[in-house]
């Protein structure tokens, strides 16, 4: 596709999307959204659903759906290799509502439908439009029927109709599924090499999931926290017992040593000081961060502003999320009279390495790591380093995050797909041109 040209338009296609509760039914409207925050023309095509997002309009073709009576009375037929004119009727019924439904799209994205046993005769349609190649079909398995765990051998060897249109490929269809391990089923039950099988893994919602604030979940967009190899948490206001300095400087040395770490400062300057005097240290701060040439690297939401410009206030609920998107809570204090945030990060499990003084012995024990503040930030850089490479939950946390939330997946891997695979498939002179 040339830079000018727009974006193609994408149709999803399952037997049901929401209200209808399922797991595929989920990743079919996450997919929906997804495209539609890309600014893909999107559209949903199901039997059975109803329109969840006011941007992805959705078409009911009842006849998709596997209870539509007829599909009830043709399917059991079909096992048995009876084809007789209820089958014909339904076919045509089927291939004439989806030539209607598919007008002016380009890539077809059909979720598990392909390799499912329970609508033989829709399956024969969309594999007889995608042998047509005048746009990108896409067969996204997720539970295919002949490979399941009761799945019969004799479902896998079949090369009869209809068994045949679920247990081989198309070469006019785009294969994708949801893991390695499918993955290796399919290549098997298709008998093609595993390489031509795309894997593009489900994902979790991590504002859902976690319940963010829509100001937390802004940071956590705005400043691309999910691309960071550690993102570091001061909440603490910027002043000078804060040792905000050292904070700053351990964080600088992290990215010297190959990490990319974000440190977020959560705090004002000083509500207490004199006029004038209560910004002063914050201002050195920020010579500093220009001096070591970490602009890209500290995050000082007193700097932050909402969508009409405001400086924001970070409320507990935005604390209560840092705490949970971070990796690692960072409080390098010269002095405290206690040390209220090492027990914040203790509910929500976040990780904590602090200065070594008395109140914060008190409180974590054994179970922090303690910075010695004589030591050089580039020390304590690799203390850091270390102790969060000995915690698995941690590493499994920011695997999650960096690579299997839903936009990570779009970007990293749907996307990709679109542009690459179905481009690829397109360059027939049939083919549509925008995917050219």
């Amino acid at each position: 596709m040339r830079p000018e040209q727009s974006k193609p338009s994408i149709a999803l296609i399952h037997f049901t999307c929401p209200p209808v509760v399922g797991g595929v039914e989920v990743v079919v409207e996450k997919h929906a959204r997804l495209f539609a925050d890309g600014g893909y023309p999107i559209r949903v095509i199901v039997g059975r659903g109803e329109w969840f997002d006011s941007r992805v309009p959705v078409t009911k073709i009842p006849a998709i759906d596997s209870l539509y009576p007829v599909n009830v009375e043709v399917n059991p037929d079909l096992k048995r290799g009876v084809m007789d004119f209820r089958y014909q009727s339904y076919r045509a019924e089927l291939l004439s509502a989806l030539e209607v439904a598919l007008e002016g799209v380009d890539v077809v994205i059909v979720h598990n439908i392909l390799v499912k046993d329970i609508n033989f005769t829709l399956v024969d349609v969309l594999r007889e439009m995608a042998d047509r190649r005048d746009r990108c079909f896409v067969n996204w398995s997720h539970d295919p029927s002949a490979v399941g765990y009761n799945a019969e051998p004799w479902v896998r060897a079949s090369r009869e109709f209809p068994w045949v249109l679920i247990n081989s490929s198309n070469p006019g269809v785009a294969n994708v599924t949801i893991s390695r391990a499918r993955q290796r089923e399919l290549s098997e039950l298709y008998g093609v090499e595993p390489e031509t099988i795309t894997v593009i893994p489900d994902g979790v919602a991590v504002r859902d999931f976690l319940g963010l604030h829509p100001i937390s979940f802004r940071i956590w967009q705005d400043f691309r926290l999910r691309d960071q190899d550690l993102v570091l948490f001061t909440p603490a206001r910027i002043v000078e017992k804060k040792n905000i300095r050292l904070a700053i400087e351990v964080t600088a040395a992290l990215n010297s040593l190959g990490r990319r770490a974000k440190l977020i400062v959560s705090g004002p300057p000083s509500s207490h000081a004199t006029p004038g005097e209560h910004e002063a240290y914050y201002r050195r701060m920020k010579t500093l961060v220009t001096d070591l040439r970490a602009e890209d690297f500290i995050i000082f939401l007193y700097e932050f502003r909402d969508d009409r410009g405001e400086r924001v206030e970070v409320t507990m609920d935005i604390i209560k999320d840092l705490y949970l998107l971070s990796d690692l809570l960072l409080v390098p204090s010269l002095e405290e009279g206690f040390g209220l945030p090492l027990l914040e990060a203790g509910l929500t499990k976040t990780p904590i390495a602090c200065s070594d003084i008395e109140p914060f012995r008190e409180l974590g024990g054994n179970d922090v790591l303690y910075i010695d503040l004589d030591e050089t930030p580039l020390a304590s850089a690799k203390s850091i380093l270390d102790y969060l490479g000995r915690n698995s939950t941690q590493r499994l946390f920011k695997r999650v995050l960096t690579s299997y939330t839903w936009v990570s997946i779009f970007e990293n891997r749907i996307e990709p797909f679109i542009q690459q695979t179905c481009l690829d498939r397109a360059g027939s002179p049939s083919a549509n041109p925008r995917l050219r």
